[in-house]
């Protein structure tokens, strides 16, 4: 298998002989504005539709003051905390994978450049999350595609999670089976295809030379998904997976404690899974739209009018993806502002 090695030129553009003058943090800069003002305008968007649909489905709740019932704040504390200790199992697998990689990145700013990554979660099919690839690579100089290579086994990792927790409840929906085991093929389709087709592909585009630098860095990408895909790392990679988003299921479970019709602990954790891996298929900037109809249409299934399940839907979102955007920015401006540059040495990045 031939061993690539990246050049200064091609994991820092612009630095070179002919291009000192351009830092990557300055290009990067650039790149960063385009997709937050890409998110901002979802997240706003997708606001103005939340509220406009809690009063739509709440104009006949009103008057029995039920929906205040399903608003009620003494659950909150709880959920952010739950949604928390997800998100920190996650960053703890980051941390961890970045070590299997050899990076010499330390836990805080590995735990700062992954929360911060979820300011651009509102991007399509989270493409915002390359962010954590950019702030590696201007302060300790992490390669491009280790760290790309690292992002696709965590989606990898989250899908396999996710579907593990769908598959509890399966038995509650039996109309939707079929849709399990189609994104069962799928997320099985993306686990093997890289190797089995992405590899031998990118191997006979290397003899062409107008295509060979792509496929030379594709290379490098697929090295690092097998170097983590390896039985130890994606065993543990997996269960902090599973731990992490048990944790937001069971933040899901305490919110539609309210609801009158009692879901069942594996309902909730079915409609979180399923929700979830429905919402990063459809690629969607955040999943918005799609796992909300999802969650909403198997609640109905449960028994649960469509204005209480919208309510709760849209409450659990709010604690989850637009929460976590917000903490995110806050790191992301932490990082920008405190967090001194790394100096990097002259060499110190391998594919």
């Amino acid at each position: 298998m031939p061993n690539f090695q990246p050049t200064v030129a091609e994991e820092f553009p612009g630095k070179g002989p002919q291009g000192m003058e351009h830092s990557p943090e300055t290009q990067d800069n650039r790149a960063w504005h385009g997709w937050i003002r890409a998110a901002a305008f979802v997240l706003g968007g997708f606001a103005f539709l939340y509220v406009g649909v809690t009063f739509w489905f709440g104009r006949s709740m009103w008057g029995g003051h039920s929906i205040w019932k399903l608003l009620g704040l003494r659950e909150l504390p709880l959920v952010i905390g739950l949604v928390a200790m997800g998100v920190c199992l996650r960053a703890v697998r980051f941390y961890y994978y970045g070590r299997r990689l050899g990076w010499k990145v330390p836990p805080w700013p590995s735990f700062v450049v992954f929360v911060a990554s979820f300011s651009l979660t509102a991007t399509p099919g989270k493409a915002g999350e390359l962010l954590k690839s950019a702030l590696l690579r201007t302060r300790y100089g992490t390669s491009v595609a280790e760290s790309a290579g690292a992002l696709i086994v965590e989606r990898l990792g989250d899908l396999l999670a996710l579907l593990i927790l769908a598959s509890s409840g399966l038995l509650l929906f039996t109309g939707l089976r079929n849709y399990f085991f189609l994104c069962v093929v799928v997320v099985g389709l993306f686990c093997v295809a890289p190797r089995t087709i992405g590899y031998p592909l990118l191997q006979w585009s290397t003899r062409y030379e107008r295509f060979r630098p792509l496929a030379e860095r594709l290379i490098r990408i697929l090295h690092t998904i097998d170097a983590l895909l390896k039985p130890e790392p994606l065993l543990i990679g997996l269960v902090l997976a599973v731990v992490a988003w048990g944790c937001e299921a069971l933040a899901f479970s305490v919110l539609a404690e309210r609801l009158p019709v009692e879901i069942p602990l594996v309902a909730a954790f079915s409609i979180v899974g399923l929700s979830a891996v429905v919402g990063a298929l459809s690629m969607l900037p955040g999943g918005l739209g799609g796992v909300e109809a999802v969650m909403v249409l198997l609640l109905t299934k449960l028994g649960v009018d469509v204005p209480s399940a919208t309510v709760t839907v849209i409450v659990f979102r709010l604690c989850t993806l637009y929460l976590m955007t917000l903490v995110g920015f806050c790191f992301l401006g932490w990082w920008k502002v405190v967090n001194p540059a790394a100096k990097l040495p002259p060499r110190s990045v391998e594919a």
